[in-house]
């Protein structure tokens, strides 16, 4: 069984064409060997934005429960860490392909220097940990009256 990817998209120049079609050509020649090879754990995709009272960072964290998630602040680095666990074990079914990806991880974002180490709260809501960090105080903008 194999998946594939479609593309609607046409190549706009002949680089293009074979950038596209570099993956599938060097799938085909490795076959199996190469699914091996990106066996890699899960590394869950991160968003952080600048608002003016402060940052905040969203972790995509599908399938893990709240429980399984750590998150530590020490010298300005944020981590997020955890482990994603495979439902296999639970599942005798026979599975054809996946690309689903399993294990522990760590994420670190390293926070500016303006930013309120003792100031962060964290949700959890429908898959997505929500992690915000508040300015300090003479570093958010300031209206200044004209007299």
């Amino acid at each position: 069984m194999k998946v594939t990817n479609l593309n609607n998209t046409k190549p706009m120049a002949l680089s293009d064409l074979l950038v596209g079609n570099f993956g599938s050509l060097v799938n085909d020649f490795f076959g199996e060997e190469l699914n091996k090879i990106n066996d890699v754990a899960f590394r869950p995709a991160i968003e952080v934005t600048e608002q003016d009272h402060g940052y905040t960072a969203v972790v995509a964290l599908p399938g893990i429960k709240k429980e399984d998630i750590t998150i530590s602040l020490e010298n300005s680095i944020l981590k997020v860490s955890g482990e994603r666990l495979s439902s296999k074990e639970e599942n005798s079914d026979k599975v054809h392909f996946s690309e689903f990806r399993y294990g522990k991880f760590e994420r670190s974002i390293t926070l500016p220097k303006n930013a309120e180490t003792e100031k962060v709260d964290a949700r959890f809501e429908d898959g997505l940990l929500t992690i915000n960090i508040l300015k300090k105080e003479d570093a958010k903008p300031k209206q200044i009256e004209i007299k």
